[in-house]
């Protein structure tokens, strides 16, 4: 019988500070971070691929089984964007979350193409 792998946020911190024990490029990791979270905004962000996609937000919204009025907002307003409505959206634009490539590539930190 297979074993259930719970992930919870305390494993992820664990991880963080494992990675960053190993890899000395990553010892300034939170500074960097923080800095990142203020300059940008991930309802730009969306907008940009979405644009990029050639998809209207009627289009976008139909895909995650939202509304228009949901994506505008989104797009417009989001200072607090669900982990689940990233998803929906990655996978609706083609793309997939790399977690570990906010490491590694600082030009690409949320999302990388398939």
């Amino acid at each position: 019988m297979k074993k259930k792998h719970n992930i919870k946020l305390n494993d992820f911190e664990d991880f963080l500070f494992n990675q960053k024990l190993k890899d000395s490029s990553l010892k300034n990791f939170d500074q960097e971070y923080e800095e990142f979270k203020k300059n940008i905004n991930i309802g730009n962000y969306i907008k940009k691929l979405r644009l990029e996609a050639g998809l209207t937000q009627t289009e976008l919204a139909n895909k995650i089984n939202s509304t228009k009025n949901s994506i505008s907002r989104l797009e417009n307003h989001s200072n607090d964007v669900k982990f689940s409505t990233i998803v929906k959206i990655a996978l609706a634009l083609g793309k997939e979350i790399n977690i570990y490539s906010m490491f590694i590539d600082k030009k690409n930190y949320i999302v990388s193409d398939n």
